[in-house]
């Protein structure tokens, strides 16, 4: 006898449970004998989550597979559909869950356009059990619009889609938000969003339109606000707003994670009140040209980007210079984690880190120049070096390691002399733990 046969009912169907959801795979599964259909046939739950694709053969199962999940079990879907002019197969497939919308807990599906969902998301029915809803609409097309009851939700993301109720989507059991590319306001949202759910711990707004608050606009003040709140992030505000929304919500809180966008060109109050409370902050990334990453000692988060206005963008060694001028981040972080080299060498040059022991993250994914100048030399030296995770040199002086490729000669000298330029911007207080690069 095959071993296939020999597992006992049970053993089979914990492992059923485990295996992709994958509707093809789930009809793979059920053929490879008698023995495995009978018991895949008998056990709803292995049918009650699935995962659908732009498929004629999954569009038909897809009818099959609900039927196969019985009357009581709760219901996870994933369809990940392909919008084409000259197919109604995504229509299909959701109007065949329609009738089940009962017990669907969470449904999980992109992209959508408006003639596809219209029978399941825009017809203001009620998802009693829903839970989790993450729907994500064409951005290059008209922007679905969504109407439905959702009571028990919990985890909401919509990305290109325009609620028409939003208040019928922000029930008191919600505890996480993400509105991506949605037409809303996001001082407005949030004040709604931080009145009604009591439980949230997760709000992150990035609004589809800017829009810019009247300087005399008076903010309401929250009374509400969820002692469950750990994570934040407006987009689309201006630094001015930013620092007024947390000055009139968060004065006495400090959040865990906190993300804004912030003018390049004006930062001063939207970084200050970002930084409100932390204490010392140690760690420093800048990774994207426009979004900075700050941790402090305890582990917490903030982050920021700066709007692009024309060709203003927020450099690093600006944002390290305000950073360490108003809050110490110089004096005080002990890890930089930053693409390209020569804005090392900006950074150093304009105001040199003081902690013992700073480690450097350089990013690899493409080449750049080394430039400074070595303990010695009369005039400034430049390096062009490659960088990735073939070849590791271990440095005479403090350099811990440096992953170089040999693409290109490299002289010995190399790790040893950042070390020692290291030590000569520090004037030899400080040593350099580490210097790594990472893809």
């Amino acid at each position: 006898m095959s071993g296939v046969h020999l597992l006992v009912p049970d053993v089979l169907r914990e492992i059923m449970l485990w295996l992709p959801s994958d509707i093809d795979q789930k009809f793979r599964v059920a053929q490879v004998s008698r023995y495995w259909r009978d018991t895949a046939l008998h056990s709803p739950v292995f049918w009650s989550s699935f995962l659908g694709r732009t498929n004629l053969l999954y569009i038909n199962r897809i009818p099959i597979v609900l039927e196969r999940s019985g009357t009581t079990t709760m219901l996870h879907v994933e369809l990940r559909l392909i919008i084409t002019p000259d197919t109604d197969w995504p229509t299909k497939a959701l109007a065949a869950l329609v009738p089940y919308v009962a017990r669907i807990e969470s449904l999980d599906t992109y992209p959508l356009s408006p003639p596809t969902f219209q029978a399941l998301l825009r017809s203001n029915l009620e998802f009693p059990a829903l839970q989790t809803l993450r729907l994500k609409g064409p951005h290059r097309h008209l922007i679905p619009r969504l109407l439905l009851k959702t009571p028990r939700l919990r985890t909401l993301d919509l990305e290109y889609f325009d609620p028409e109720d939003l208040a019928t989507l922000l029930p008191l059991t919600l505890e996480n938000i993400r509105l991506h590319q949605v037409d809303v306001e996001s001082v407005e949202t949030l004040f709604h969003i931080l009145a009604r759910c009591p439980r949230m711990w997760r709000v992150v707004l990035q609004p589809r339109n800017r829009r810019n608050e009247p300087e005399d606009e008076v903010f309401p003040a929250s009374q509400l606000l969820p002692l469950t709140l750990r994570e934040l992030e407006v987009g689309w505000v201006n630094s001015a707003d930013v620092a007024r929304i947390l000055n009139t919500w968060f004065s006495d809180v400090v959040l865990h994670t906190l993300a804004a966008w912030v003018d390049p060109y004006d930062t001063t109050p939207g970084l200050d009140a970002l930084f409100s409370g932390l204490e010392s902050l140690v760690v420093f990334e800048a990774f994207d040209p426009r979004t900075f990453e700050v941790r402090d000692e305890d582990g917490r988060i903030r982050r920021f980007q700066g709007v692009s206005i024309g060709p203003v963008r927020m450099a690093a060694h600006e944002v390290w210079e305000q950073l360490s001028s108003r809050h110490n981040l110089h004096k005080t972080v002990r890890e930089l984690r930053i693409r390209y080299w020569d804005d090392y060498v900006d950074i150093f040059e304009r105001c040199p880190p003081q902690h013992d022991g700073i480690t450097l993250v350089v990013g690899a994914d493409s080449d750049f120049s080394v430039d400074f100048a070595a303990p010695g030399d009369s005039s400034r030296s430049d390096y062009q070096q490659f960088m990735d995770r073939t070849h590791i040199y271990g440095s005479q002086q403090s350099c811990t390691s440096l992953r170089i490729s040999s693409r290109r000669h490299v002289k010995w000298r190399f790790a040893s002399a950042i070390g020692s330029w290291w030590e000569e911007k520090t004037s030899g207080k400080m040593s350099l733990t580490s210097c790594r690069q990472v893809c």
